[in-house]
């Protein structure tokens, strides 16, 4: 929570800090010949030998998703990209595609990249280097075999290929969407951790140990931490990594936040830029998580790329008279009805789109590849680059789980009357929910994802019992879907700076943990236009209490920001006399007219009379936010133009 040094805010604020700097990145050595970029993608859903442990939902996705943004935003030849997926994701297979497609192909200054999502777990250490007598690991598709002959991936083994890639002088870039050594705990989704597998593992043959003695582990126990490489991992030890669900498909929140980040950075981008925003917007929605990032090019460009385009592509092809095919689909959250604008093969910047030789309409989305129809323009060629221009957005909804329904009449009555709702929707299966409802002690209580309280609990002897449940809900939903509202272009973007101004310049240096304000610190919110158009702006306030306030301007409608323009305030931090610590999301909106925020802001979620509903306007953003928050039904099948409008957002913490 804050205050102005302008006028008086009161605010409350998130469980993690998060930043964006403006510094200087480090540039690795160009090798006397470009680099050449490989990448290996593991994802696995479906586990042979799943009798001990569930199956997963999104990691398949995951790898999809990365994938999509190797190509279409850091140009990774399509053929040098490897994927193995479920059944092809062996242990065999790991290990020889990791030795023949990235070790043996590799040369000095080359790009790689390794990617797994899937389950972590954990095994007996049969080399004796660690300290708890066990190995991290990751789980093949075919391990816990029944015969006992198939094992996980050990941490020991990863350092040794690791080590290998190393010698060709790579600048190497390790992902794990798992938990190796993390509990697994009740939450919104699935979790991506295996029981410890307590068989014997087999001792490695003489000269085969590919682990080595003594090297000091990183934050998420896979090893090793003194390589030049970088390692992203989904959290730390003794955490665990959630599967998310998005536009009803799920990911690993790790890999979405990270893709999501990854497609709108600006050419150039930094891990250090990227990682800390990924971290915030993980951990506002999963406090049990915190995804890490650490090696020795922490401040280098992301994946040692300082050319990649700023606005990400989807590559197209002719298919048939009049008809294109993406390369992307309803896992990349593409929907039908939306439009993009085609390119010719090899261009890199999309900001105008009279220079697109083709509009297209998208007829048909499928999971990973989409059709449309060209409707304005000319036949595409082979290898095209697809942007969208105006997206379509599904209904946004809050997930909502009843448990222990079938014991209680006052929940029984409470769905019901949410049943109504547009944008709230009630899942069968307690996975991906955003809030719990439960009846404990004569009280309903509405519960996170982490088991904590999100909302004063109701008595069910109150006569207005049901009304201010169903209020609270339908508030947190309004929260929970503005909150979801995203768009990020190079039409229209902007950009949002958290710095301290007693630490200004040194700030950024500090570890993500130490990046947090102690109540009454003064820090800055700096707002810039990078663009070259005019674009209005309004900070909004999403507080962990459910209330949504702007924060700036104080009244009226968005203020005027000049391209190149900044403005910068300065806050105060506050915490109520009643909180130790509290966390929010600072978002802002720039728009390409003038827009009065104040129409979306509500109270603290604490049941009292909602106020009345502001008039409806025939403007697509007003509508959409609208539809988002105000639970009226989308009906038409109209899409939104991407270059009107853009978000951002940070998240940060304030402690006594």
């Amino acid at each position: 929570m804050y205050r102005s040094t302008r006028f008086i805010l009161l605010l409350a604020v998130t469980a993690l800090a998060v930043f964006v700097f403006s510094f200087t990145p480090q540039e690795n050595a160009t090798p006397d010949r470009p680099p050449t970029k490989w990448a290996l993608l593991v994802g696995i859903n479906d586990y042979r030998h799943n009798g001990r442990f569930a199956d997963l939902d999104g990691c398949v996705n995951d790898v999809q998703d990365m994938k999509a943004l190797l190509i279409g935003k850091f140009e990774f030849p399509e053929k040098n990209i490897l994927v193995l997926t479920d059944a092809k994701a062996t242990r065999a297979a790991i290990i020889a595609a990791f030795r023949q497609h990235l070790i043996a192909n590799a040369g000095p200054g080359d790009i790689v990249v390794f990617h797994y999502s899937g389950h972590g777990s954990q095994m007996d250490d049969a080399s004796g280097d660690e300290s708890d007598g066990l190995d991290e690991t990751i789980v093949p598709h075919d391990s816990r075999d029944p015969e006992g002959k198939v094992f996980d991936i050990s941490d020991d083994e990863i350092n040794g290929l690791l080590r290998e890639l190393s010698q060709k002088k790579a600048k190497i870039t390790f992902i794990f969407d798992s938990c190796n050594s993390g509990t697994v705990a009740r939450g919104p989704g699935k979790k991506r951790h295996a029981p410890q597998d307590e068989r014997q593992p087999p001792q490695p043959a003489p000269g085969e140990r590919l682990g080595q003695r003594g090297v000091s582990e990183g934050k998420n126990d896979l090893r090793p931490a003194d390589l030049d490489y970088v390692l992203i991992s989904a959290c730390v030890s003794k955490q665990s990594a959630s599967e998310h669900y998005a536009a009803d498909k799920a990911h690993g929140a790790l890999t979405y936040f990270l893709s999501k980040e990854l497609s709108e950075s600006d050419a150039g981008a930094t891990y250090r830029d990227v990682m800390d925003r990924v971290k915030g917007n993980v951990n506002v929605l999963y406090s049990d998580q915190l995804p890490q990032f650490e090696g020795a090019d922490l401040d280098h460009y992301v994946f040692s790329d300082s050319s990649s385009i700023a606005q990400t592509y989807i590559p197209a092809s002719p298919l048939g008279t009049g008809r294109v095919q993406l390369e992307a689909g309803r896992a990349q959250g593409l929907t039908d009805s939306s439009i993009f604008a085609i390119y010719k093969p090899g261009v890199k910047n999309f900001e105008d789109t009279t220079k697109a030789i083709a509009k297209v309409l998208l007829t048909k989305v499928e999971s990973f590849s989409s059709e449309g129809k060209i409707i304005q323009g000319e036949q595409i060629a082979p290898f095209s680059r697809a942007v969208e221009i105006a997206h379509r957005y599904p209904d946004l909804k809050l997930l909502l789980y009843f448990d222990g329904i079938a014991a209680s009449p006052t929940l029984k009555t409470i769905r019901t009357k949410l049943a109504e709702y547009q944008h709230i929707a009630i899942l069968s299966q307690p996975a991906g929910y955003h809030l719990l409802l439960r009846e404990r002690n004569r009280e309903i209580v509405t519960e996170w994802p982490d088991t904590t309280v999100a909302s004063p609990p109701v008595p069910i002897g109150d006569s207005d019992a049901v009304e201010h449940v169903v209020q609270q809900i339908t508030a947190w939903a309004k929260w929970f879907n503005l909150l979801s509202l995203d768009n990020s272009t190079a039409g229209a973007k902007i950009s949002l700076t958290i710095d301290s101004a007693k630490k200004r310049g040194e700030f950024k240096f500090l570890a993500p943990e130490e990046r947090q304000f102690k109540e009454g610190e003064e820090f800055e919110c700096i707002i810039e236009n990078p663009t070259r158009r005019e674009l209005f702006f309004s900070i909004l306030d999403l507080s962990t209490d459910g209330s949504v306030a702007v924060i700036h301007p104080e009244e009226g409608a968005s203020v005027l920001l000049r391209p190149g323009q900044r403005d910068t305030l300065s806050f105060v931090t506050f915490l109520p006399e009643d909180r130790d610590a509290v966390s929010d999301v600072i978002k802002v909106f720039a728009t390409s007219q003038p827009y009065d925020f104040h129409l979306l802001t509500q109270p603290p979620v604490r049941g009292g009379k909602r106020g009345d509903q502001p008039p409806a306007f025939n403007d697509p953003l007003y509508r959409l936010l609208e539809q988002a928050t105000l639970a009226i039904s989308r009906g038409s099948r109209k899409s939104v133009p991407r270059g009107d409008w853009a978000t951002a957002e940070r998240v940060f913490r304030v402690k006594r």
